[in-house]
């Protein structure tokens, strides 16, 4: 069921350009992973959405966010006991596979979308979490992910000590296509339509978890929608695209 409640914010901590921000609610609620929240504050009429990085317990989540424009800038803004309103939980959750070799992608903010599923997966499937930076300087918070699994790629186009594989994410999923049966990802448009058309050449099987610029966030405007084999869809409803589904 889906809640607006008053909220305060414990924490903000930021990491090379990430903002990982812990907020508590004065009432309980329950997601599941792939699913979104959206944040009302001061200065901004619109709700702000962002992915449940972290559940900590009913009442207490955490946000990873970047700055990309005026409402992410006044989210990462926010200090300790600051006070806003969350519109929770958004969106249809992922569907989980089972007893597959599973790959779960995130691409610079797109690993926001990923601990969660990652946690629930990892009961029955072997998974291998990757995620993509573009730069050295970008890379954070790995230490969260390789505490829930051992399998952690760490990608980044540009040369680093820090990486374990380097170069994008179209060319790491090329030289493992062999190596899994299922693919989650969630990253920037353009890079989503890349992965995309890449595993449908392969016929590999996926989910791709779309980013879209959003009004309402629960479906009454038409602000979200992307265009799909079975016609227009919402993002904020759905959230979750099957490999080839989606129309460029």
């Amino acid at each position: 069921m889906i809640k607006k409640l008053a909220a305060i914010v414990i924490s903000n901590n930021e990491e090379n350009g990430f903002y990982k921000i812990e907020i508590q609610t004065n009432e309980p609620f329950k997601s599941f992973p792939g699913q979104f929240l959206s944040v009302f504050c001061k200065g901004h009429f619109l709700g702000i959405p962002f992915a449940f990085y972290q559940v900590i317990s009913p009442t207490k989540f955490v946000i990873l966010i970047k700055i990309f424009g005026r409402g992410s800038e006044i989210v990462s803004k926010f200090q300790k006991n600051s006070e806003l309103e969350v519109l929770l939980p958004l969106g249809k959750p992922s569907n989980l596979v089972k007893d597959k070799r599973v790959f779960i992608i995130g691409a610079g903010v797109g690993i926001a979308s990923i601990y969660e599923l990652t946690k629930s997966l990892k009961e029955h499937n072997n998974v291998t979490v990757a995620l993509g930076y573009k730069k050295p300087n970008e890379i954070a918070f790995v230490q969260d992910f390789k505490e829930i699994t051992k399998n952690v790629e760490i990608l980044c186009d540009e040369t680093t000590p820090k990486a374990t594989f380097i170069g994008n994410i179209l060319e790491f999923l090329e030289k493992n296509i062999n190596n899994f049966d299922y693919v989650y990802f969630c990253g920037g448009k353009k890079v989503t339509e890349l992965v995309d058309k890449l595993l449908l050449k392969y016929e590999k099987q996926g989910t791709l978890m779309f980013e879209n610029n959003m009004a309402c966030g629960f479906g009454i405007c038409n602000g979200c929608n992307i265009s799909t084999k079975s016609g227009e869809r919402k993002v904020c409803e759905d959230l979750n695209f099957e490999i080839g589904e989606v129309i460029y």
